[in-house]
């Protein structure tokens, strides 16, 4: 069993050094500094179900040059004990993309369904979640199926537990895999320290290295996150 600790420790702590690595070459690229600005609100109707919905808006540099905003909703079922939960929901997303070798945009809409498992593990102070998401993505003139695996870690600095008063590190890494070629998609490493306010209220902010299949950006991220109950 002892072992077994030292083990588990061991694996963590490496994975820790893994993403302030990857998060380190990430403040280091010297592009054009973006902004994304992120909104999640989880709706708890019962221990068990529950609503959540979020909103982000992007610009390419940090004050102006749109680059994309989301709106996504879903409804989520919960088994405690094993600390999972269910969800399936949509989404409208609109897109101002830059045209190959062109100083211009190109506007598009897309609508999204999709179904999610988040899988969540507390090992001492250390939060993880493992997020698998199934999107099916419709445009105008194609449709596409994209594979998302998310894995997060939150460790609070000054508390044992993520509660108010604790301010923490969040760090995340997410591939995004297509059904269609070229399949890889895009590769994100998020960096970010957060401040618990309340039991249903946190605030996170960091950068955000996106790599994408010709090119790479890096944006700073300002996140909310809030939790309303009913019961």
């Amino acid at each position: 069993m002892a072992t077994s600790k030292i083990i588990s420790k061991y694996s963590f702590f490496s994975l820790l050094l893994y993403f302030l690595f990857t998060c380190t070459i990430a403040l280091a690229q010297p592009k054009s500094l973006g902004c994304w600005l992120n909104y999640t609100n989880q709706i708890q109707l019962s221990k068990k179900l529950g609503l959540n919905i979020d909103y982000q808006y992007r610009n390419y540099t940090f004050i102006h040059n749109y680059e994309q905003s989301i709106v996504r909703g879903a409804i989520y079922y919960r088994l405690e004990k094993q600390q999972i939960q269910f969800s399936a929901g949509v989404a409208y997303a609109n897109t101002s993309r830059y045209l190959p070798s062109r100083d211009a945009k190109q506007n598009i809409d897309e609508n999204r369904i999709h179904q999610q498992i988040l899988i969540g593990n507390k090992f001492g102070r250390i939060y993880i979640n493992h997020r698998y998401r199934l999107e099916e993505r419709f445009f105008k003139k194609q449709d596409l199926i994209r594979f998302r695996y998310h894995l997060n870690l939150q460790i609070p600095f000054n508390k044992n537990e993520i509660e108010p008063g604790a301010v923490y590190i969040s760090l995340t890494n997410e591939i995004f895999l297509h059904n269609k070629i070229p399949h890889f998609d895009r590769y994100r490493i998020i960096g970010e320290i957060g401040y618990c306010i309340s039991p249903s209220f946190r605030v996170e902010s960091g950068l955000l290295w996106q790599i994408l299949e010709n090119n790479d950006r890096v944006q700073i991220r300002f996140s909310i996150f809030q939790t309303i109950r009913f019961f």
